[in-house]
């Protein structure tokens, strides 16, 4: 069982489970775009690496997770 060690950690936490493994995505690995309605975790993803700089925000905005990048890393968000 994954363990945080407060509140605020939790909420910056994404949970992403493989086969039995959980990995955690932290707000300090993920950027958006204030221009779409997902966030980006993997550096492999084209679509989150042609954010234009002056649209790119650190964390996940408080957005769903990108397809693609779910894709690329082969995990499943939850």
């Amino acid at each position: 069982m994954l363990q945080t060690h407060s509140p605020a950690e939790r909420m910056l936490e994404l949970l992403i489970r493989r086969q039995n493994q959980v990995v955690m995505v932290r707000e300090s690995q993920a950027w958006h775009s204030v221009k779409q309605p997902v966030f980006h975790y993997s550096k492999e993803c084209t679509e989150g690496n042609n954010i234009e700089g002056k649209y790119r925000k650190e964390g996940k905005g408080g957005k769903r997770p990108c397809r693609r990048c779910r894709e690329i890393v082969g995990l499943e968000v939850f």
